[in-house]
């Protein structure tokens, strides 16, 4: 079975978006699985990048807020069930955007992800790389 699947953010109050991760049969377009992922109320997070492994586990990458002004790399799989497999977070050094912007899977199931690290809010980010 062919599957299609998307990450990104839905509001869920007036000032907050949470992770949002959707599933799809590929070959009708129904909607098989949804996820969402959300920080405390007026805290922004978001799923940026996703991939798919050869036992069709989904892992999504992108971001969680800790407070106003800072954010960690979020990381989570699920497997094909839709279970949650493990989830990874991912802080800086200080006070800054931290996020995770790309992820994919190799032929051995192995997962890189990259992104940036901040050491303080709106400074120039470091990249970040890692592999699972």
């Amino acid at each position: 079975m062919v599957w299609s699947a998307l990450p990104g953010t839905t509001p869920s109050t007036v000032n907050d978006t949470d992770v949002f991760f959707a599933k799809f049969d590929g070959d009708s377009g129904e909607l098989v699985q949804q996820k969402r992922f959300g920080s405390p109320a007026i805290l922004d997070d978001a799923g940026l990048a996703l991939a798919a492994d050869s036992e069709g586990a989904f892992i999504v990458a992108g971001f969680k807020a800790v407070t106003s002004t800072d954010s960690d790399i979020w990381l989570r799989k699920w497997d094909a069930e839709g279970n949650v497999v493990w989830t990874q977070n991912v802080a800086g050094a200080g006070l800054g955007d931290d996020a995770a912007y790309g992820v994919a899977v190799d032929d051995n199931d192995d997962i890189a992800v990259i992104g940036e690290i901040r050491a303080e809010a709106n400074t120039n980010g470091d990249i970040w790389v890692a592999k699972y």
